[in-house]
């Protein structure tokens, strides 16, 4: 799941290997829609996993939505704006952090200790998320593009320092050792502790 917060390294180890510009727009079409494939198949299979591990599981669907739309959003961009702007792909790569909040939440064993401090790092990383978003938007809406100085700025910081930062999160809740879990059982008010 979180291959694709490193997607900035993995593009830029292929580009030092790729030559030509038609290698390169070939490679714009296909890597996002690739590395994305990876990341949502590997969020299916945590949200199948979290089903019996959690009670609050449920609230990392949206990440699973989000990667979904990632997906797409490159063959979208091919398609209806040439495949010149993956403009679609980058909102999709920041609505992520938002949804990463929603993933660290849905632990509710042990490990929700450290994993509350990674919902704080995404949703603070979603707050530059949301402004990104609002200017890629409006120089799309005033200008039919989102390429500029600024733009391409905010794209760099977010792709070069949060992204992975967010990834990090992920690959730490991946090593953290399973505890057990608190589950309510039926109308009563006991909980009984499962492994």
């Amino acid at each position: 799941m979180s291959f694709i917060f490193f997607f900035f390294f993995i593009v830029q180890a292929i580009i030092a290997v790729t030559i030509s510009s038609r290698e390169l727009d070939t490679l714009f079409m296909i890597l996002p829609t690739f590395v994305g494939m990876i990341s949502f198949f590997g969020s299916l299979l945590w949200i199948r996993e979290m089903k019996n591990e959690s009670t609050e599981w449920y609230f990392g669907i949206p990440h699973v939505i989000a990667l979904f739309i990632l997906v797409i959003s490159a063959p979208l961009d091919y398609f209806i704006r040439g495949g010149h702007n993956l403009t679609y792909f980058i909102i999709a790569l920041e609505i992520l952090s938002i949804t990463s909040v929603g993933f660290f939440l849905s632990f509710s064993d042990s490990r929700k200790k450290i994993t509350r401090w990674f919902t704080l790092v995404s949703g603070l990383i979603g707050i530059y998320a949301v402004y990104t978003i609002w200017y890629l938007v409006q120089q799309m809406l005033t200008y039919g593009r989102s390429e500029g100085a600024v733009s391409d700025i905010l794209e760099f910081i977010y792709w070069l320092i949060f992204m992975p930062l967010i990834g990090l999160c992920y690959v730490v809740t991946a090593f953290l050792p399973k505890g057990s879990i608190a589950v309510r059982t039926g109308d009563s008010q006991s909980l009984e502790t499962r492994e």
